[in-house]
């Protein structure tokens, strides 16, 4: 059960874990909501870690063995990158999404190990991968595919599992990271996959094995968020009213509307204009180098359930008129 704070006397609260789960953290509320996170994932085994860096660090750094080969998406996130720099594997870059890229370099190099790795949603630059042929090509070429769900994981697909339930697709990835820090609003990630993974992981991730543990409590909040947002249909119902509206006005090509937009208003100061949307409250941030490339500076919008119908309508005509005239 939740610790009752109101029932506490002493000036300090005992909330921690108070060390890594093999040794003095594995609180019953963490295995509480990994059963309850693998039944949502219809019946994958799910491992927790503290934050989606963690996760992908985990995934990548333990899984690939010596000389496996990773062909890996270029804009793929930080922590992918540096958990590539921590395997023993060999690494190999496609441009963004150019599958065909892929494809090319997948029959060049055609033994051994060999690992695909992704993002669902590309968190900067708000495009969706094309899961479909990705696993056709994992599966003609014997790949295995690790994917990062962090930004689609409770938005996208029936249930809201993420781009890879969307796509019917879930039997074919291998190995799913999701992160509580989006659509949760909390903090934690996991590894989802088949029981096997996760025991591996419990031997041999060094960030699951050598890290303290989250708190408790922050394990009976996420079952809560969770609980609640799969329950209120409202929610996401909002959620798409807002991306329609969005995307009647500033039109996108992709099949799938996407959350995440990369505002690039032309010649204009980046920083100024951000500041200028900042006091309409949008909550708009400037990207620059090293977070993008030279060249790929933008504003970052993203929508959410929670924004008003006329503030995504007045911030849609800024944007329009900024990249239009």
């Amino acid at each position: 059960m939740p610790v009752d704070f109101h029932s506490l006397d002493a000036d300090f609260i005992p909330s921690g874990s108070s060390g890594s789960r093999l040794i003095s953290g594995n609180h019953p509320a963490a295995i509480s909501f990994e059963n309850y996170l693998s039944e949502f994932f219809t019946g994958f085994d799910v491992l927790t870690f503290t934050s989606g860096y963690m996760a992908n660090l985990a995934a990548i750094s333990s899984l690939v063995p010596r000389n496996a080969l990773i062909f890996y998406d270029e804009k793929v996130h930080s922590s992918i990158k540096d958990a590539m720099r921590l395997s023993l594997g060999k690494k190999i870059p496609y441009s963004h999404q150019q599958l065909s890229t892929l494809e090319k370099k997948l029959k060049k190099f055609n033994t051994g190990i060999k690992f695909i790795v992704t993002e669902s949603l590309f968190s900067m630059d708000g495009d969706f991968t094309d899961l479909e042929y990705l696993t056709f090509l994992s599966e003609k070429h014997r790949a295995y595919v690790i994917l990062d769900e962090a930004h689609a994981f409770g938005i996208f697909g029936h249930c809201h599992r993420g781009m890879a339930e969307y796509f019917g697709l879930e039997e074919k990835i291998h190995v799913r990271i999701i992160t509580f820090g989006k659509a949760l609003g909390l903090v934690g990630a996991a590894i989802i996959g088949p029981k096997p993974l996760r025991e591996f992981l419990v031997n041999h991730a060094r960030t699951f094995i050598y890290t303290t543990a989250l708190p408790p409590f922050i394990y009976h909040l996420l079952e809560k968020n969770l609980h609640y947002i799969l329950e209120n249909s409202d929610i996401h119902k909002r959620f798409q009213q807002n991306l329609e509206l969005f995307y009647s006005i500033v039109p996108s090509h992709q099949p799938v509307k996407s959350p995440i937009f990369m505002f690039r208003p032309g010649k204009s100061n980046l920083q100024e204009t951000a500041k200028k949307m900042q006091t309409h409250a949008w909550a708009v941030k400037a990207i620059f180098p090293p977070t993008v490339k030279p060249g790929e500076e933008a504003i970052r919008i993203t929508l959410h359930s929670f924004n008003r119908p006329e503030n995504v309508r007045n911030l849609a005509y800024f944007v329009k008129k900024q990249l239009h005239g």
